[in-house]
Order: structure tokens, then sequence, then C-alpha cells
């Protein structure tokens, strides 16, 4: 994307999916406000985890008011999937369940 600033031509970062795709990042891009070019780390995880296809029905079916936290939650799954291959969300799901039971029980875990 170019814009006029006094006269000059300014481009603008392609976000993160269109760098990926190589291809030139338009205003109506879906994954633009979601993924500029310096998340790059989390697109990456995102995409190798569920796709650029997918993740942009995703993005496009999910009501206006829900998509940053759908987003949010794309990238968290997926990085959890990176950190784990084999737990995923889950392992960090326990982890965290471990944590409160400890918490809760006044540090005497038993299990």
């Amino acid at each position: 994307m170019q814009k006029h600033n006094n006269g000059v031509l300014q481009g603008t970062p392609a976000c993160a999916a269109c760098k990926h795709q190589r291809k030139k990042c338009h205003e109506t891009c879906p994954l633009a406000p979601y993924f500029p070019a310096e998340r790059n780390r989390e697109f990456q995880a995102v995409h190798k985890v569920f796709g650029v296809s997918n993740v942009t029905k995703m993005v496009k079916n999910v009501r206006e008011e829900d998509k940053r936290k759908a987003v949010d939650s794309l990238i968290w799954e997926a990085v959890c999937r990176q950190n784990d291959p084999v737990l995923g969300p889950y392992g960090e799901y326990k982890r965290v369940l471990e944590e409160m039971l400890y918490l809760v029980s006044g540090g005497n875990l038993e299990l």
C-alpha cells in the first residue's frame, strides 16, 4: 500500500500474512489488523498449526467484537503447540490446574 504524505509516496509494510504469501497487502486484508509485520513469529506459529486459508476463514466468520479474542486464542494455541508438540494447549492447561490445586491446598499438594 502506498499513501501520499505531502506529495511524497510512502510504503507501508505488508502484514505478516501477506509477507509470508509474498503478495501486496491491501486495506481489505482480514489478517492485517491482527498480524502486523512485527508479529511475524506469532503468524508463523499460527500458520504452521492452522494454515493461512483456515485462519482467514475463522477470522471472517467471527463476529467483529470477538475477532481479537479469536486471534489471540489461535496464537496461544499455536505457541503452546510449538512449545510442546505432544500435549500442546492441554499440557499448559494441566500445568495451570496443578499450580492452582497446589495454591488452593496451601502448598501441600497430594495427588
